[in-house]
């Protein structure tokens, strides 16, 4: 059980990596929010964000911004 779950955790890390490429590469809004959305969700997977920390309180989301870092030691990824 613990071998699937690396798996497919590091699956998950592969299309969140090519999706952020993706949204640095497209110019078009509506592919880079349909990225970021799904984005956002294997985010919420691979860290295991509780539910709770995501509700909307306060209404309508009008904006949003999303910026990706990640250092890997050997490597710095924006």
């Amino acid at each position: 059980m613990t071998t699937i779950s690396i798996i497919e955790t590091f699956s998950k890390i592969k299309e969140l990596s090519r999706n952020i490429n993706s949204i640095v590469k497209t110019n078009d809004d509506a592919v880079q929010k349909e990225l970021a959305k799904k984005s956002n969700i294997l985010l919420e997977d691979i860290i295991e964000v509780e539910s709770d920390v995501l509700d909307d309180k306060d209404g309508e989301i009008i904006e949003t911004t999303t910026k990706f870092e990640f250092n890997l030691g050997f490597a710095k990824v924006m």
